[in-house]
């Protein structure tokens, strides 16, 4: 049986972390168990294969989760500022787009995984590609981790192998099975980052249109998001869906403002005056230049005006178009499910580990990433926490060895 003082199920953005932090630390007896034919295949097509790693507003208000308290402290005590300074001291190269996200400037999320590739490579850490954990469990030593083509023994152990989304980058949930065995309870799991089903009548003509627009959930108006919303045959999608999504449940309604930077005085006195100069105009061109044509042809239906109705007898509607405009109602009916989701809402009990992601049932046991009931949203910040949750992982384990030899 091979021995090894660190195993890491799971060579994600999170488990290649931990390793490389744990060789930075002088431990280089780790292997990373992966049952993909190559490491960090996940990684490899975020962002939309743009490689979004992180967000300049970075803080734990924008992740969801029963312990914001200690994600707080791990996000700041491996921050944007320290994975940047440590991607680049790898040879990587970073700069910021839209909406404060921060990609290589490769814009290839591949060469994110080369850099982790060739630093471990450089720091001889072991990788067996290619190899699924069916087992995990537990000696007077410590770990006992059999796989579909043999059996390793740790002193330490992590946990790294993601959620339940997106099962064909082989993140299927047998992570929190093995978690499970160990005595870990799992909270309800959700697909997180994912497009939205929604009443059809009110998205009819719209597939395929792309919108900027702000958006809010009508019970919850704390979260407002700005960004482009895509329609589909089935509901919403783009990074407005993706961030909703985190917060929405089926049943809840969307409002969504097709001019976000205009505001309903001056939007109103524009389309008065509209009406009044053109009033032989039919409807379905008194919003031309205003909105998205096809969005105009929704808004006229929810308003119940004929798009044949002449601009003349529009005076009393003008309030009524623009409540519209500026909050659009699409009552949610569900999501396209974990298959094509991006992230996995739910995981691990958070009140199950300690500060240092060590689980408080099995000592030694430590979970990294996806797999946490942590999850943040669209725009890097599930990435950061893969990021920062495997560096404190290795820290706390290299501190651990550090007290066994002194």
């Amino acid at each position: 049986m091979d021995y090894r003082t660190v195993l890491i199920i799971g060579g994600g953005a999170a488990g290649m972390m931990c390793a490389l932090r744990l060789a930075d630390a002088g431990i280089c007896d780790v292997a990373i168990l992966e049952r993909n034919d190559r490491l960090g295949k996940k990684l490899s097509a975020t962002g939309n294969g743009q490689g979004n790693i992180t967000n300049s507003d970075m803080d734990a208000g924008h992740y969801c989760t029963s312990a914001p308290k200690t994600v707080a402290e791990i996000l700041n005590a491996f921050g944007k500022q320290d994975l940047l300074s440590y991607l680049t001291e790898l040879g990587g190269c970073f700069a910021e787009g839209d909406e404060g996200k921060i990609y290589p400037s490769s814009f290839q999320a591949a060469s994110v995984t080369d850099i982790f590739r060739f630093a471990l490579q450089k720091r001889k850490v072991e990788v067996k590609t290619g190899e699924r954990v069916l087992q995990i469990g537990r000696n007077e030593n410590g770990f006992i981790v059999t796989t579909d083509k043999g059996k390793y023994a740790s002193a330490y152990l992590v946990l790294a192998s993601g959620g339940a989304a997106a099962k064909h980058f082989g993140t299927d949930g047998g992570g929190y099975e093995h978690a499970k065995s160990m005595g870990h309870s799992v909270t309800q799991l959700f697909p997180a980052l994912v497009r939205l089903k929604t009443e059809r009548d009110k998205i009819k003509g719209l597939k395929g249109v792309r919108c900027a627009v702000e958006a809010r959930l009508e019970n919850n108006k704390d979260k407002s998001f700005r960004g482009d919303v895509i329609f589909t045959d089935f509901g919403i999608g783009g990074n407005i869906a993706y961030k909703l999504s985190s917060y929405a449940k089926s049943g809840d309604s969307v409002l969504l403002d097709f001019l976000p930077f205009t505001d309903r005085e001056g939007l109103c006195s524009l389309l008065a005056n509209k009406a009044r100069n053109y009033p032989e105009m039919p409807a379905e061109d008194f919003l031309r230049c205003v909105v998205h044509s096809a969005v105009a042809k929704a808004i006229l239906n929810a308003c119940g005006i004929p798009v044949s109705t002449k601009c003349s007898h529009l005076q009393k509607k003008i309030e009524e178009i623009v409540r519209q405009i500026k909050g659009y109602r699409l009552r949610i009916e569900g999501n396209t499910g974990f298959d094509d989701a991006q992230v996995t809402k739910g995981g691990i009990r958070m009140e199950e580990v300690d500060e240092n992601l060590m689980s408080r049932i099995v000592r030694g046991l430590y979970f990294a990433g996806e797999i946490l009931d942590v999850d943040g949203e669209c725009g890097g910040y599930n990435l950061q926490w893969a990021f920062s949750s495997g560096a404190r992982c290795a820290a706390a384990i290299a501190e651990a060895i550090a007290n066994e030899n002194r």
